[in-house]
């Protein structure tokens, strides 16, 4: 079977994409109950932050070329704790996957259609993701580059619609709390861009060349941008105060988009695109996941686990909350969760893989 090859911008595209798919949508609301009228800085500390950690990947890969995530930690940890480690990594792209897939589900309840059962909703995005998963990575990342070019563009188009109720005074003063103050706030932010790291299981799937590590910064940046740009709009249209109070700020802010009385209802257009910026998301998780049992378990055929896997995440991701608020509240409170499995386990691992280049030593 021929292996399946992405570009550089393709992954470029991908990164950016798991970056902001859905978190654009409430990131105005989550950065300003934290700082208030600062959330914008507070997005540029986290892009700094996560661009570093996505290094981390890049330099892993460098070292081991050719190999995904899973794949490096068996080499480097041994087949006992690499083994257990790589579990852990593939519960955790399960859980993210129910967990975007559960966001998904609540948008549609809260804004759309709430007399449907959840389940519906649920059953729709599990078998389109798994559709795709079954298809893969190349039929992933096409797919990607039209909602990587629909969402950025689309997003930077509303916010030039809203020019005519921008209030630069909203943002004044600046840094008020002072510079520091943001810094003490950096985990939970940081994790939306750390969300993208789910994107290196794919690495041994691109086309390298020598400006592959500029292609990461390259998507890291892009989404930094729109986001920043996101709260800015956010912040000197509603307010930092307003902002704060409603769950999803974004689509506030869509509805309040009225042209001389010709342009106006616009947010099923921006819906849509969400939609397709959320299913490529979690269809990233859903692929990492397969992609990473079959690895684990040694499974040359893929798509005899997307079906006990698809099954898995739709019971998982019904039952794990009541509601969106809970969700929101159990991620909220736990930013060490995702830092562990995207900051601190790679961090070690990279730690071990150059003590035992430098000691010529084996694995654990």
């Amino acid at each position: 079977m021929q292996k399946e090859i992405i570009s550089n911008r393709q992954f470029m595209a991908l990164f950016a994409v798991v970056s902001f798919a859905t978190t654009i949508l409430y990131v105005p609301q989550v950065v300003t109950s934290m700082v208030d009228r600062d959330g914008w800085f507070l997005i540029l500390i986290s892009g700094i932050f996560g661009t570093i950690n996505m290094m981390l990947f890049v330099i892993l890969e460098k070292l081991y070329p050719g190999k995904n995530l899973l794949q490096v930690n068996r080499l480097v940890l041994g087949r006992f704790v690499g083994g257990i480690v790589n579990f852990a990594f593939i519960f955790y792209f399960i859980d993210l996957c129910t967990w975007t897939m559960r966001e998904f589900a609540d948008f549609f309840l809260i804004t759309i259609e709430p007399t449907t059962p959840i389940s519906v909703y649920l059953i729709v995005a599990i078998v389109l993701s798994a559709h795709i998963v079954f298809h893969g990575v190349e039929v992933l990342a096409r797919v990607n580059e039209v909602a990587f070019f629909l969402i950025f563009f689309a997003y930077l188009l509303l916010c030039l619609l809203l020019v005519n109720q921008y209030h630069l005074e909203y943002l004044r003063p600046v840094l008020e709390n002072g510079v520091w103050k943001p810094f003490t706030y950096w985990e939970m932010p940081t994790s939306f861009f750390g969300d993208a790291f789910v994107v290196c299981m794919f690495f041994n799937y691109v086309r390298k060349t020598k400006h592959t590590p500029m292609y990461v910064l390259a998507g890291m940046l892009l989404s930094t941008i729109l986001l920043c740009t996101v709260v800015f709009v956010s912040i000197m249209t509603l307010g930092a105060k307003t902002s704060s109070m409603f769950t999803y700020p974004t689509l506030t802010l869509i509805r309040n988009i009225n042209i001389a009385k010709l342009l106006d209802r616009i947010d099923i257009f921006v819906v849509t695109i969400w939609m397709l910026g959320a299913f490529i998301k979690f269809s990233s998780y859903f692929m990492a996941s397969v992609y990473g049992l079959s690895e684990v378990l040694r499974i040359k055929k893929r798509g005899w686990i997307i079906l006990p896997v698809a099954l898995c995440m739709l019971v998982h991701a019904k039952f794990k909350v009541s509601s969106l608020v809970q969700l929101v509240n159990v991620y909220n409170d736990a930013p060490w969760y995702f830092q562990t499995f995207q900051l601190y386990l790679p961090s070690a691992v990279l730690v071990v893989a150059i003590l035992v280049r430098k000691l010529g030593g084996k694995p654990l």
